[in-house]
């Protein structure tokens, strides 16, 4: 697990909500990771001395910028392979309902650059930065319930970041006020950067912002959007009918189309 310095109080009053809007991330097949890495790099850069000591801080950013996408990836692969022998993981069940692979097969599809992220990618993370992650999901019919959080516990961990997921993409969320914006993980208590506020202020300025995109439909309709595969080309109308192509013909390059 990587030691990230307790979030500190930077001392200014914020009155107002904050300033929540989504950062866009490139669409690579490694949209999660990046957007992570966009959050605590970010951060970071911006806390200043006021998130720990100097030292502690210029150390976080400096193993920060050397990670990469395939460097979580391969976080990701290590804690699934540490846990395989655990006798209380629920990592295999959810790997084989989500992924439908077993643990080899999943270790070496996760370290391919083509391959999409998704829950088990947001749990390991989470406990690996020891951040909780919020998955704001645009794609929700109910916004009221759209929100995902990996761990749910909101006890765990001092910090919170949120992410957003349109329903093939996600993309990272930052808060465009306050002292070191922008701002990219929260405390889990809102009340300690944001007094003089209701609880989980922050949490629901992302759940309006997540609500105004879903009215705009910025999200992918994953059942009926059209997917072509770039090795036979062949065209499908949603994810179910891709997947199913995928595993009957080992073809894996599928390119969003329509």
């Amino acid at each position: 697990m990587m030691s990230l310095p307790k979030y500190v109080n930077p001392g200014v009053v914020i009155i107002k909500a904050p300033d929540v809007e989504r950062f866009c991330i490139p669409s690579d097949n490694s949209c999660l990771f990046s957007a992570i890495l966009h959050n605590v790099r970010t951060f970071y850069r911006n806390a200043g001395a006021s998130q720990g000591s100097v030292d502690s801080v210029e150390t976080v950013r400096a193993l920060l910028d050397s990670l990469t996408p395939m460097a979580l990836r391969q976080v990701v692969a290590r804690e699934v392979e540490r846990l395989r022998n655990d006798p209380e993981n629920t990592y295999e069940y959810i790997i084989l309902a989500e992924a439908e692979k077993t643990i080899d097969e999943y270790l070496a599809w996760i370290q391919k650059p083509d391959s999409w992220g998704g829950m088990l990618e947001l749990q390991v993370l989470s406990h690996y930065f020891g951040v909780q992650i919020v998955a704001a999901d645009i794609s929700n019919e109910d916004q009221t319930r759209s929100q995902t959080k990996f761990p749910d516990d909101d006890k765990l961990y001092d910090k919170r970041m949120f992410v957003f997921y349109d329903g093939i993409h996600y993309d990272a969320c930052q808060s465009k006020s306050g002292p070191g914006a922008p701002i990219t993980l929260f405390p889990t208590n809102d009340s300690i950067s944001f007094p003089n506020m209701l609880p989980d202020r922050v949490q629901h300025e992302v759940k309006l912002v997540s609500m105004e995109l879903h009215k705009a439909k910025k999200f992918t309709n994953v059942r009926k959007m059209g997917i072509q595969c770039q090795h036979c080309f062949q065209v499908f109308t949603g994810q179910e009918e891709a997947a199913k192509h995928g595993e009957e013909t080992g073809h894996f390059n599928f390119q969003q189309i329509g």
